[in-house]
């Protein structure tokens, strides 16, 4: 026959919690006054804090130099050139769009106006022949 364990009680699991933090923060101590007493570490540590210090002065200086190259500046300019002329088509597209809203608007208020008024615009005389409606025209000879 198997026993049956009764289950912990809130208070045992708190405790046992608290031993095995406590037993883990013992241990990383432990590891660090090792790693802090070694000499080797820490001279690991020194050289590690000096590289740190140099990549840093060097990557300064590559930076100083690549802005100070004149390939630098002129994809620099390449690339304001190119922003500016990119606002502008921009601007065209927009001048050109709102003139072309004017003119939709304009041409169907003049439709609207022949549809309104068709004879108006025409002038008398109805399609500008004036006068002959199909007659043949007499010219006088001379002589």
């Amino acid at each position: 026959l198997r026993s049956i364990t009764p289950p912990a009680t809130d208070q045992q699991l708190a405790d046992a919690t608290k031993a095995s933090l406590d037993a883990s923060q013992a241990a990383a101590q432990l590891e660090n006054d090792a790693v802090a007493n070694d000499a080797g570490a820490k001279d690991a540590g020194a050289k590690l804090a000096q590289a740190t210090a140099k990549v840093g002065q060097l990557r300064q200086q590559f930076l100083g130099s690549v802005k100070s190259s004149d390939e630098y500046k002129q994809a620099k300019q390449a690339v304001a050139d190119a922003k500016s002329a990119r606002e502008q088509a921009a601007k065209d597209l927009q001048d050109a769009v709102t003139q072309y809203q004017k003119d939709a608007a304009q041409a169907e208020a003049d439709a609207k106006e022949k549809r309104e008024h068709p004879t108006a615009g025409q002038g008398h005389g109805g399609h500008g022949g004036g006068g002959g409606h199909g007659r043949p025209r007499i010219i006088p000879s001379k002589g």
